[in-house]
């Protein structure tokens, strides 16, 4: 094992050195900022990097993008797909935690969820699994429905399109765009998910774009990747312009601390930004607009210590109010994974997923570091069904609007290797009892792959709340995880989708089995 291990490291060592003699680094950011610009976009993630590349297309108006996180190139963790969970948990993640769940987490130590948020250039886009997911058209028509005008799908599909460069294989159809500048692709397929896919249409269901905005059923994912690289936010909307654009200015490390406003306190206005790069403070001014794109957590967070929020939260926390603003981090909600461990009686299931053999194989990693193709092109997040199963519980919901997703994780988790020990540890926050018995299917492994089960509308809803005036701690993150027991019954249906799959004829025909024991949830006839 030790003898392949330092093979391995030897070959992916080399290789990435002459990757990166072909290929020349140039930052693109910058050290300090000028005292005003027309537009100050605070946080380079999915939204900011965009916004940032489409405003400064403009040539006379300029912009800075400030990111709290470091540049994120060149960085292989983030460009190698299959390395995707060594980025959580360190540097490049903001490492959130929920507090204690009273209807969830049971498998977390102190009932505490981690919320993994890229602190890095281009974000969440940057850390993330890279499935690229439009969403139901349904969710859109239903913004229109409440109010927002013109953001019907018939609407935003044109402007997906703009967005999207989809590389399609021979024979390969798509809904997507194929001229915009964020790159996707079908990744690496381990045969563990084309099974997943059988099965799913063994029990009656169909295989279909997901994209498309209509229909449910199963589907491989679509990842934002080209050549087997990462293509994030970043990449895609600031790589190949910044350098070329003198009016567009980038700072990594500079972490906002608050929005400046003007003194008018009957109609306020945001005019500036105070933020914290190398331990030094700085103002930068703006003319025309401050725009927070901070994401789920980082924008309500920012507005509330700026002032701007539930009045009475803002005084007990001894806030300046700008704007008593009641819903700000309010209606919190979150799509609450469930991991399903599946596990095959036959041994040859290795040939079939990821596992540690697989990304140490010198065959595997010369395949990716010179084509780009191979199985560390894999995320391991490579099938996805989309299912409405709450239609009987809601009668006003559209039938093939999806209410829960399945993710085919084609990763075999081995006891024996510590990278993945701590990944369970350090990442998902499992508690020791879960690992060494709950899991646990022999002394080799905690599963074959994974199904995650995931609510994609839940009732249950949280907030985000302060926990301190200080921007640098960390707020109050409590999401209510199925208190709601609407939820709960969606979830017990979407188990018995699962239990399904296992008695397919492609899942009993090698042996696959559900191998996870859920204690604690035994018995649920009292919310059946």
């Amino acid at each position: 094992m030790s003898r392949l291990l330092y093979t391995a490291i030897f070959i992916f060592a080399i290789g990435y050195v002459v990757q990166r003699l072909r290929v020349r680094h140039y930052s693109i950011c910058r050290d300090e900022a000028e005292e005003q610009y027309d537009f100050i976009i605070v946080g380079a993630g999915t939204t900011g990097s965009v916004i940032a590349s489409r405003i400064s297309e403009i040539p006379h108006v300029k912009v800075l993008l400030l990111e709290a996180g470091e540049e994120d190139s060149p960085n292989f963790l983030i460009s190698t797909p299959s390395l995707v969970t060594a980025l959580q948990a360190q540097s490049t993640d903001w490492k959130y935690r929920t507090v204690p769940q009273k209807s969830a987490c049971h498998f977390s130590k102190d009932n505490v969820a981690f919320w993994p948020r890229g602190k890095v250039l281009g974000g969440s886009s940057s850390i993330n699994y890279m499935v690229y997911a439009r969403g139901s058209r349904y969710d859109y028509d239903a913004w229109e429905l409440y109010g927002g005008t013109g953001w019907g799908f018939d609407n935003v599909e044109s402007y997906f399109k703009k967005a999207e460069q989809v590389i399609l294989k021979p024979n390969e159809a798509s809904s997507l765009g194929k001229e915009g500048p964020l790159k996707m692709e079908t990744g690496f397929i381990n045969k563990a998910t084309e099974w997943f896919l059988k099965a799913g249409i063994d029990i009656g269901y169909k295989l279909f774009d997901y994209n498309a905005g209509t229909g449910d059923g199963f589907s491989v994912a679509k990842h934002t990747l080209k050549d087997g690289t990462r293509q994030s936010a970043s990449l895609s909307y600031l790589h190949s312009v910044a350098n070329e654009r003198p009016n567009l200015h980038i700072i990594s490390g500079a972490h906002v601390q608050k929005i400046l406003f003007n003194d008018n306190k009957d109609v306020p206005r945001a005019v500036g930004v105070k933020y914290v790069k190398n331990g030094d403070t700085f103002k930068v001014m703006a003319s025309k607009e401050v725009i927070v794109s901070g994401g789920a957590i980082g924008t309500p967070h920012l507005l509330l210590v700026s002032g701007i929020g539930p009045k009475k939260q803002l005084e007990d926390f001894k806030v300046d109010v700008v704007a008593d603003l009641p819903g700000v981090g309010s209606n919190l909600q979150d799509h609450l994974f469930v991991p399903v461990g599946f596990s095959s009686e036959y041994d040859n299931i290795t040939e079939s997923v990821m596992n540690w053999w697989t990304l140490l194989s010198p065959k595997n990693i010369l395949s990716y570091l010179y084509n780009g193709s191979g199985p560390l092109a894999t995320s391991t997040i490579e099938g996805i069904a989309l299912l409405n199963l709450s239609s009987k519980l809601e009668a006003d919901k559209p039938l093939d609007w999806p209410d829960i997703h399945f993710i085919m994780q084609a990763l075999q988790w081995n006891v024996k290797s510590r990278m993945h020990l701590d990944t369970l540890r350090n990442n998902f926050n499992f508690k020791e009892s879960i690992l060494t018995k709950t899991l646990k299917i022999d002394q080799e492994k905690w599963s074959d792959f994974n199904i995650l089960l995931a609510l994609s509308h839940p009732h249950s809803r949280g907030s985000i709340t302060l926990n301190s005036p200080d921007i640098n701690v960390h707020p109050t993150i409590d999401p209510r995880y199925l208190e709601d027991d609407r939820d709960i019954k969606i979830i017990l249906k979407a188990f018995k989708v699962l239990e399904k799959l296992e008695q397919s004829a492609t899942y009993k025909s090698r042996g696959i089995k559900m191998s996870i024991d859920h204690t604690g949830c035994e018995n649920t006839t009292a919310i059946r």
